[in-house]
C-alpha cells in the first residue's frame, strides 16, 4: 500500500507541476479562530497568535511578501512556524527564506520547529543557522514562553521523536508538525497544539480532504480547530506544494488565533 500511494504521488507531481508552474501566487485565506483555554491569566487575555505553516519555498502559493503585508495589517502578538518553510525537493532558498523570516520578526517574535522537509534535507544544519542567525526561536524539543505584560505562557517545540510525556506548566502550548502526534499527546497537559503538515487534505469536498501524508486517503485532521476532552489542536492548511502540487477548493491558509480564558 505504502508503495502505491509513493507511485501515485509521484505521478501526481510530474503530471501536475508542469500545469501549475506558471500560476499566479493566490493571497492567503485568513481565519480567525477563537480558542478557549482553561487557566488563562488576564494577561493573555484576546492575544493573538498568527500560524505560519507549510510555505515549501520555492514552491509556495502565496508570495511572501502578500503574507508578510498581511500579518502587517494584522499585528499579531506572535507568529508560531509550525514547520516545512522549506521544501526537500527542490533546492534550498537561503536567500527567500532569509528575507522571510527577516520581516516577519519585525512584525511580532517568532517561534519555529522543523517539518518532516526540514529534518529530511542535507541543509537541515545551514536552516537552523538561518533561524538562528535572523532572530527566529527554534524549538528544538525543547521549551521557550510566550510573553505579554510580564506574564508568560510556555510553549513546546516538538522537532524529532523525542515527544515529551506530559507538559510541565498549565496552561500550556504544544508545537508540533504532524497533528497525528499531536494527537498521541491529548491527554499529556497540553492546553493547545498547534500543527500543519496535512496541506488540507489536497483535494478539498465541503470539510473533507482527500489524502494527507500520515493519514492516509480521507484524513481526520486537516483544517482549523479540533476539540479534545483535555486539549485542542489547531491545523494549518498551509502555504505551499510540495510533493503533490494538486490542490482543489483549498486556497492557502493563514490561521490566526485569538486566545481566551474559558469560563
Amino acid at each position: 500500500m505504502a508503495k502505491a500511494v509513493f507511485y501515485l504521488k509521484q505521478a501526481i507531481r510530474t503530471v501536475s507541476r508542469p500545469l501549475f508552474a506558471h500560476r499566479h501566487p493566490l493571497p492567503p485565506q485568513v481565519e480567525e479562530i477563537p480558542v478557549e483555554i482553561t487557566g488563562l491569566s488576564a494577561a493573555f487575555e484576546g492575544y493573538t497568535i498568527a500560524v505560519v505553516s507549510d510555505l515549501h519555498l520555492p514552491d509556495n502559493l502565496c508570495s511572501p511578501d502578500d503574507i508578510i503585508h498581511t500579518l502587517t495589517a494584522i499585528q499579531p502578538n506572535s507568529i508560531l512556524l509550525p514547520g516545512d518553510m522549506a521544501n526537500r525537493y527542490a533546492a534550498f532558498d537561503e536567500q527567500g527564506l532569509r528575507h522571510f523570516f527577516t520581516e516577519l520578526i519585525k512584525i511580532a517574535p517568532c517561534y519555529a520547529i522543523t517539518g518532516n522537509h526540514e529534518q529530511k534535507s542535507p541543509d537541515l544544519a545551514a536552516y537552523r543557522q538561518l533561524l538562528e542567525a535572523v532572530g527566529v526561536n527554534l524549538l528544538y524539543d525543547r521549551w521557550d514562553t510566550l510573553i505579554k505584560s510580564g506574564d508568560t505562557l510556555p510553549i513546546y517545540g516538538a522537532c524529532t521523536e523525542k515527544l515529551p510525556e506530559k507538559a510541565e506548566h498549565t496552561p500550556s502550548l504544544l508545537l508540533v508538525h504532524n497533528p497525528v502526534k499531536a494527537v498521541k499527546l491529548q491527554n499529556s497537559g497540553f492546553s493547545l497544539a498547534v500543527c500543519g503538515h496535512a496541506h488540507g487534505g489536497q483535494l478539498r469536498f465541503g470539510r473533507q480532504g482527500l489524502y494527507a501524508p500520515g493519514q492516509g486517503f480521507f484524513p481526520k485532521y486537516t483544517s482549523g480547530l479540533y476539540s479534545f476532552p483535555f486539549m485542542q489542536m489547531v491545523v494549518s492548511r498551509g502555504l505551499g506544494d510540495s510533493s503533490i502540487t494538486l490542490r482543489l477548493n483549498n486556497p492557502p491558509h493563514l490561521p490566526i488565533l485569538k486566545l481566551k480564558a474559558k469560563a
